[in-house]
């Protein structure tokens, strides 16, 4: 347990993180979560996840006297049981309240990004503008159209240096398994552990080629934070989040996180596009970032404790 910016915080996690938790694991969550409630008394309990915990977490915190709430991560149906048991939804975008208003004819609570503001802005003085960075944010899969925006790039705008933030062990294996015509060795590489700052110092342009939408906007508020023009994709509630703070297209319906042909060269010549502007043209790139530093402006963690209060 511990303490952030006056709020008390509980983490325990199960050594298997990515795995459905074990029954035997339940059972004793099940009973610090009884001793954690009973101890701090919460007004409000929030949960998220689709495993089979999550309802009964939801049943220990009204037994508890405490309301509670389901942060949905992504449009997709939440477990059964969980809509009808919790106090209210949470979500991150408009497009994800009206899915909530359609599907269950529940009125979601929005919230902007959770971001520490202190933590994460790049101090000026610090602030190199070298790098075009790339965020893969696939867990799984091939980086397809990652992969061609580097074979074109490469060919188009040798002189543009790329950064590539993934968490993938081999990521010149996997890059190399595309087929893309790619030189490897002139890309950086970084960890997707380490803090965002650490290679937004470095950093003119972001690209999001996210095929999910929701899996990089944590990168895409930190960057916005820090006046760096985004280039994204049209998907989930990314275009919401950047709206005029960078450039938004589209990916064809065709390429998913399942995929496994490469994109057509046509498939990311907006984006090739959209990169090579942005990179030559610092005005544009200081008019979108100042629309991402103004619009994150308007995120405190106060606001959105303020928004769960009012359950």
């Amino acid at each position: 347990m511990f303490r952030v910016g006056g709020v008390d915080c509980g983490l325990w996690m199960s050594q298997e993180p990515n795995s459905e938790p074990s029954p035997s694991f339940g059972e004793a969550w099940g009973t610090a979560y009884r001793q954690l409630l009973n101890a701090w008394q919460p007004d409000v309990v929030v949960t998220a996840g689709e495993d089979w915990m999550v309802p009964i977490l939801i049943e220990l915190a009204h037994e508890a006297g405490s309301k509670s709430a389901y942060f949905l991560d992504c449009s997709e149906r939440p477990r059964d049981g969980i809509v009808e048991k919790v106090d209210a939804m949470v979500v991150r975008s408009c497009s994800q309240q009206e899915w909530c208003r359609k599907t269950f004819g529940v009125e979601a609570v929005l919230i902007e990004p959770v971001v520490s503001r202190p933590q994460m802005l790049c101090q000026p003085n610090q602030r190199r503008e070298t790098y075009l960075t790339i965020v893969d944010s696939q867990a799984d899969g091939k980086p397809l159209v990652i992969a061609r925006l580097l074979e074109v790039l490469q060919y188009r705008r040798p002189d543009i240096p790329v950064l590539l933030v993934t968490n993938r062990v081999d990521h010149e294996h996997a890059l190399q398994q595309t087929g893309a015509r790619i030189a490897v060795d002139k890309i950086i590489c970084v960890s997707g552990c380490v803090e965002p700052r650490d290679y937004l110092n470095e950093t003119r342009i972001l690209a999001l080629p996210s095929l999910d939408g929701h899996s990089s906007d944590r990168n895409a508020a930190i960057a916005m934070m820090n006046g760096i023009p985004i280039v994204g994709s049209r998907r989930g509630t990314l275009p919401e989040l950047v709206g005029k703070s960078g450039v938004v297209l589209e990916l064809a319906n065709r390429i998913t996180p399942e995929s496994q042909d490469l994109p057509e060269a046509q498939d990311v010549a907006s984006w090739i596009e959209a990169i090579e502007l942005l990179w030559d043209d610092p005005h544009a790139r200081r008019t979108l970032g100042e629309h991402g530093v103004k619009r994150s402006q308007q995120w405190s963690v106060e606001r959105i404790l303020d928004q769960l209060t009012c359950l």
